[in-house]
């Protein structure tokens, strides 16, 4: 499946909001809680520009060692 630039996705008469994909990300970083909700709507595909693509990947990427790791700490005794 080949990716689709903004441009194209113009011409094909596809929604494009990069505001709206910048206002999510931001708030992920801002609270990383807010990936859980975006999570269950969105994919990285989802998103038009292929850095914003990327971004979003990467952040559900972070977010399971984060669950092992704190999971991880707490005593087993």
């Amino acid at each position: 499946m080949g990716m689709m630039t903004v441009p194209n996705a113009i011409e094909k008469g596809l929604p494009v909001n990069l505001d709206a994909e910048r206002f999510v990300l931001g708030s992920i970083l801002l609270d990383e809680a807010m990936y859980v909700q975006a999570a269950g709507t969105l994919e990285p595909d989802d998103f038009s520009l292929e850095k914003h693509r990327r971004i979003y990947r990467r952040m559900g990427e972070l977010q399971e060692p984060a669950k092992r790791s704190t999971a991880s700490r707490w005593p087993t005794s």
